[in-house]
């Protein structure tokens, strides 16, 4: 009978540590897919001579300035390109076949809390743009604040 009390007491005890050690732990969080990273620059080419019209660029490639990386699209009316979240400006190099032009974005940057398992987004703000003027012939800043990708930012007239 004691031995019966001492083996039940014991379950009880192994039960009740159990259950403290399941209801302790922490469930897994994912970032839920809705939730955007830190946007990317949406850049609109347009004719210069008709400025409400969209205008392909051919043989067009972006390439950031003292980096390697290239973004080759070939034929394009459109680009989405990222902003350097540690700086205050990113330059890119816009090639049009053997015409250059230098472009330079500066903004200011704000972190913002997503949430616990997807962390921190960059939000790029008092965004402006300058550039040398070769085969680009006129640039327009028409969204200042970047926290999305799904509007123009920038138009440039070629």
């Amino acid at each position: 009978m004691v031995l019966k009390y001492i083996f039940m007491k014991r379950i009880l005890i192994l039960l009740a540590c159990s259950f403290f050690v399941i209801s302790s732990c922490e469930t897994d969080e994912i970032c839920d897919q809705t939730i955007q990273p830190t946007p990317s620059l949406v850049v609109t080419f347009y004719d210069n001579d008709n400025p409400d019209t969209r205008k392909e660029v051919t043989d067009f490639s972006a390439k950031l300035i003292d980096k390697d990386d290239v973004i080759s699209l070939k034929t394009t009316d459109s680009i989405n390109i990222p902003l350097d979240i540690f700086n205050l400006n990113t330059s890119y190099q816009f090639n049009q076949g053997e015409l250059i032009d230098n472009m330079e974005f500066t903004y200011t940057t704000k972190q913002i809390f997503m949430s616990k398992s997807c962390g921190y987004r960059t939000q790029f703000s008092d965004l402006s743009a300058t550039v040398t003027n070769n085969w680009i012939k006129k640039i327009s800043v028409e969204e200042t604040i970047i926290n999305d990708q799904k509007t123009e930012h920038v138009k440039i007239y070629h």
